[in-house]
């Protein structure tokens, strides 16, 4: 496969290649610098995130990590999470100690 480009004016290359690049990202003509850039702000943003409910179950890689408690809880594991799946009041809760993904529970 010949990689070189064809045989033309390095101009109308770049020209050639400037329209094929518009035509493949159709957003680069529209555009355009803010007229005026906002203050940089360093500080962390006052929020916090918590986990309201796990979506999905480790389950490619490992196996028999779907586990019932005492209680009829389902457990599992999601990614670096352990969720506790209550089915009488349809609600989890988790273990969020872990450090990497979690693979194996007994």
């Amino acid at each position: 496969e010949n990689l070189e480009p064809p045989n033309m004016e390095k101009e109308d290359y770049n020209e050639q290649q400037a329209k094929y690049f518009t035509a493949v990202k159709p957003w680069v003509q529209t555009t355009v610098a803010p007229s005026r850039l906002p203050d940089e702000n360093l500080e962390p943003p006052n929020v916090t995130l918590e986990l309201e409910h796990a979506y999905g179950q480790r389950c490619a890689d490992v196996r028999g990590c779907l586990l019932y408690n005492a209680n009829g809880s389902v457990l599992f594991p999601s990614a670096a999470v352990g969720v506790v799946y209550d089915p009488a009041t349809n609600s989890q809760s988790f273990h969020l100690g872990h450090r990497g993904d979690v693979i194996s529970m007994a």
